[in-house]
């Protein structure tokens, strides 16, 4: 999911890349696989920033660091 995902955000489809990045953090927190987690996270953080969602990417980012130092 992330990697489509990621090919999403490529093409300039970042609906479709949003709906498929924050289901990999749900299937990754489900499961419990952090740095997967870790992973969608930086990746939705990247689209919402594509996408102009400044604040919102900004949050994400900053989940994302989070996670990681726990890591």
């Amino acid at each position: 999911l992330d990697s489509l995902g990621e090919l999403m955000i490529l093409r300039g489809r970042f609906a479709e890349a949003r709906e498929l990045l924050e289901r990999a953090v749900s299937v990754a927190r489900e499961r419990k696989r952090e740095w997967y987690e870790a992973q969608a996270m930086r990746n939705l953080a990247r689209c919402l920033l594509a996408e102009g969602k400044f604040a919102a990417a900004a949050e994400k980012a900053h989940e994302t660091i989070e996670l990681s130092g726990r890591i």
